[in-house]
């Protein structure tokens, strides 16, 4: 139970770095000299 629970908070803290990095993607996107 407790190892379930640490996978839930990995795969949070994943889906929000997975956020993140799509942010950066749409930022390169629009500014690609940056």
């Amino acid at each position: 139970m407790f190892s379930s629970f640490n996978v839930l908070i990995v795969l949070r803290g994943f889906f929000r770095l997975k956020k993140w990095f799509n942010i950066d993607s749409e930022l390169a996107f629009y500014f690609p000299e940056k």
